[in-house]
């Protein structure tokens, strides 16, 4: 891509600023990372400079560092970054939006259906998938248990671009609605799915926030079920809580149907409790 206009360069100068806190926020944890990005920013002026910005950032041939990865213009590449002493290397970067989704089998469905429970045009989605790997990025949370204490990582799961396999085993609901955004929206769109057939909403919180709402033979009364209260929350979500989200779907409801007097007021505590976990 060549710039030669100045409407050009201040498109490109806006394209950065716009992208500037995603990537901040999302690398936060890497001094190195933060650092790059702020020479970046501070060192390469399009406006001043438009032949350095197009050697630095914006020719594949001659970038440096992670310059293209930044503007998301590198697709299946990686670039090594060095750095104060410190390797990184980065692959395959995308720069966008993500969402988190999570509740019970309603979300958990894949897009190839569960058995005898097809999905419509589901072949059509899969067999398209691959139109979509610039655009679309899904994770899915491994299963995984931990009662009322916090786990630090997942027990397991990979980043995938949307490819007929991928996609074909990927939570269909999750998986329509970052298609559907990533056709309207200019830049990719990516999920990370956190579900398990069968939960119930209490599961999905922390027991500090079940102790604000529910008298203790309440909550006593809700141990009795094969998912605990607490255990989904402190091993599935709880690990992704400094991931930078979007926003959230949520699908959930009819485990909770023989049980649902304190519905609402769960439900309702578990919104405050996930934006108070996302700094919303």
């Amino acid at each position: 891509m060549n710039f030669h206009t100045d409407t050009d360069v201040r498109e490109c100068d806006d394209v950065r600023e716009e992208l500037q806190p995603y990537i901040l926020t999302q690398y936060s944890g890497s001094p190195t990372i933060v650092q790059l990005l702020s020479d970046f920013r501070d060192n390469i002026d399009p406006q001043a400079d438009i032949n350095l910005f197009i050697e630095k950032v914006m020719n594949i041939d001659t970038a440096e560092g992670i310059g293209l990865d930044i503007l998301g213009r590198i697709i299946g590449m990686a670039r090594v970054v060095r750095y104060g002493g410190e390797t990184i290397t980065l692959t395959d970067i995308l720069i966008g939006d993500v969402w988190i989704t999570s509740g019970q089998s309603n979300m958990e469905m894949p897009v190839k259906g569960f058995d005898r429970q097809p999905v419509e045009n589901a072949l059509d989605y899969i067999l398209a998938g691959g139109k979509e790997a610039n655009r679309i990025r899904m994770f899915t949370v491994k299963r995984s248990r931990s009662y009322n204490e916090d786990k630090e990582d997942c027990e397991g799961g990979e980043w995938f671009c949307a490819s007929p396999q991928s996609v074909a085993n990927m939570s269909a609901t999750a998986y329509f609605f970052a298609y559907n955004l990533a056709k309207q929206l200019p830049y990719p769109i990516g999920f990370i799915a956190a579900d398990w057939g069968g939960s119930r909403v209490e599961s999905w919180m922390p027991m500090s926030a079940l102790k604000e709402i529910l008298t203790p033979e309440q909550l006593e009364a809700k141990h009795n079920t094969s998912i605990k209260p607490t255990e989904l929350y402190c091993a599935m979500i709880a690990p992704i809580r400094n991931f930078t989200a979007k926003g959230f779907l949520w699908y959930q409801g009819c485990s909770n149907l023989g049980d649902n007097d304190h519905y609402d007021v769960m439900m309702a505590r578990m919104v405050q409790q996930w934006r108070e976990d996302w700094g919303d």
